[in-house]
């Protein structure tokens, strides 16, 4: 199909490393930002090695993103590159914060420019239910 897929992985930096405090009781805001720095390029490194990993091997190309920022970053780059559809998964792990504030997923479903595919994780989906992750893909 000659498409290419934009593998992007959204990462959000703490809302006490954004905030503007004194930082006498732990690392000077400079030491932090090159912590931060250094675990977002050990995420990229993941994004590439181990998650784009399927699309290499099948010869998809693809361009691996990591996006500072939360969902509305995420739409915000997704009107400027554009793109035919958007697919996300869903850890379902949000709980009391998920039903105040809702989730990643559904601000994305509700805000996107374009078509959403929320794809929920196998592994913790199957781990509620007793299950293995093999085990649902061989149930119809």
């Amino acid at each position: 199909m000659k498409a290419e897929v934009v593998a992007i992985h959204t990462v959000e930096r703490p809302a006490y490393a954004v905030a503007s405090v004194p930082w006498a009781l732990g690392p000077s805001l400079g030491d932090w930002d090159e912590q931060w720095q250094e675990w977002v390029d050990r995420v990229r490194g993941k994004l590439i090695d181990t998650w784009c990993r399927p699309l290499r091997d099948a010869g998809i190309d693809y361009r691996p993103v990591v996006l500072e920022g939360g969902a509305d970053d995420l739409l915000s780059y997704v009107r400027k590159v554009g793109g035919d559809f958007l697919v996300v998964g869903r850890r379902g792990l949000g709980g009391f914060r998920e039903l105040l504030l809702g989730s990643f997923s559904q601000r994305l479903i509700h805000h996107s420019p374009i078509p959403v595919l929320v794809v929920p994780d196998a592994e913790i989906h199957a781990n509620k239910r007793g299950e293995t992750p093999s085990a649902m893909a061989s149930t119809p």
